[in-house]
Order: structure tokens, then C-alpha cells, then sequence
């Protein structure tokens, strides 16, 4: 509420330089988006999928929601900074992923989430849906040596393309490094 007062909603969408932006607040509905806030985001997105001016959509969240109950992500669901205040349903799933799959059968969707970076969690992930053109990453700080943020390119037209920069000053390295097959060999270590 104090935050509202002061900033106004804590979910909201804007067009930018030919991207679509949705911010959605994951801190909400235990941990799912529902209710108004999941009407604001079909409607959102329905106007992205239409507007010819958004060549992209970019969403953003703190938490990995697209990552709970998925077997194909399993290995990033482990190793979150926290699995509290997660919900245990598939929401995601039912509600929110058809949305997007109707986005991404005519532009790319982009989700990008925090809520990784602890000593125990991954510093970096990048993910694929099979069947859309969906991408997810996650990308968090953490205080640890493996600590880095997320570079995005946006060409004019085609793919947005993102590479993780190390804080340490190691090279950067495409995002797409970090993806399942990378973290599962990783934490079989």
C-alpha cells in the first residue's frame, strides 16, 4: 500500500522504441498472478499482440513463476534463492502461458526474472518453451564471485540478443551458455 501511494501500481505495461514492456508484481496472490492482476496482464498482452508498433515483448518478475511444476525446468526451480512464497499450483501453466503462446505465435516474448544469485543458486539462466517463441532468463545478484547482469541488445528489427557480464571482470559470455544442460551437468558435479 505505501509503495502504491507513492508510485502507483505495482504491475504496468508501456511501448518503447517498438517493445512491449509488462511488469508483473510475482509478490502478489501467494505467488501466482491472478485475480485483477491477471486481467490487467491478458489485457496487456492482448494489446501488445496487436499493436503493429511492438516487434517484441519483454516481461519482467521477480520470481522464476515459469519454473514451478515444469519437469523441463526442474533444475532451476532447486536452486532458486528461495522456493517460499512460491505456489504450488499451475497457474502459470493454465493461465498465464496460453496468453503468451498467443503473443509469440506473432512476435517474440521475452521473460526475464530475478530471484536468483545466492551462493547456493545458479547466477544466470536462459531458457526456451519447445513449442514458442518464448524465451525465459533469469539473471540475479547475489554477493557472490559469480555475481554478473544482463546485457540486452535490441537490433532494430529482428532478435533481442543477451549476454551475461561477469562482475568479476571475466569475459562475457552469451546467456544462452547458462541453459538447462549447462546447470544440470553443473550441480551433478
Amino acid at each position: 500500500d505505501v509503495y502504491e501511494e507513492a508510485f502507483g501500481q505495482t504491475s504496468y505495461h508501456f511501448l518503447h522504441k517498438g517493445n512491449a514492456f509488462l511488469v508483473v508484481d510475482t509478490e502478489l496472490d501467494h505467488g501466482e498472478i491472478a485475480g485483477e492482476q491477471l486481467e490487467y496482464v491478458r489485457a496487456a498482452l492482448d494489446r501488445a499482440r496487436q499493436d503493429r508498433r511492438a516487434r517484441r515483448v519483454f516481461v519482467f518478475s521477480h520470481k522464476l513463476l515459469w519454473s514451478v511444476n515444469r519437469p523441463q525446468f526442474e533444475v532451476v526451480f532447486k536452486h532458486l534463492n528461495s522456493p517460499s512464497g512460491y505456489a504450488t499450483t499451475d497457474n502459470y501453466v493454465t493461465d498465464v502461458l496460453p496468453l503468451l503462446r498467443t503473443v509469440a505465435s506473432v512476435k517474440p516474448v521475452y521473460w526475464l526474472s530475478g530471484d536468483v544469485g545466492c551462493s547456493w543458486s545458479l547466477p544466470a539462466f536462459y531458457g526456451t518453451e519447445s513449442s514458442s517463441d518464448i524465451t525465459y532468463i533469469a539473471v540475479g545478484i547475489g554477493d557472490t564471485p559469480r555475481d554478473g547482469v544482463l546485457r540486452c541488445r535490441i537490433p532494430r528489427d529482428g532478435r533481442a540478443t543477451f549476454d551475461f557480464l561477469p562482475l568479476s571482470g571475466d569475459e562475457p559470455q552469451p546467456v544462452a551458455t547458462y541453459d538447462v544442460d549447462h546447470w544440470n551437468a553443473h550441480f551433478q558435479r
